[in-house]
């Protein structure tokens, strides 16, 4: 099986499903394929966008520990 790389999904859910509301939301596939992250609801495209972006650079400037929270 060929691994793919991690990678962004948006897509829009027109009607309200089950817990999910109507709305652009993101989701974040490891390579395995399994869905590692998602993110809220957002009325616009555009800050479903952002809102990757914020990630990516959350992650990008994040420091290597790791903290448990009881």
């Amino acid at each position: 099986m060929k691994s793919h790389p991690i990678q962004f999904e948006i897509f829009q859910q027109k009607k309200a499903s089950g817990h999910r509301g109507a709305g652009w939301y993101w989701r974040l596939r490891d390579s395995n394929g399994e869905i590692v992250a998602v993110g809220e609801a957002y009325t616009r495209k555009r800050d479903c966008l952002r809102a990757i972006e914020n990630v990516r650079d959350a992650v990008a400037n994040a420091a290597a520990k790791v903290q448990i929270v009881k």
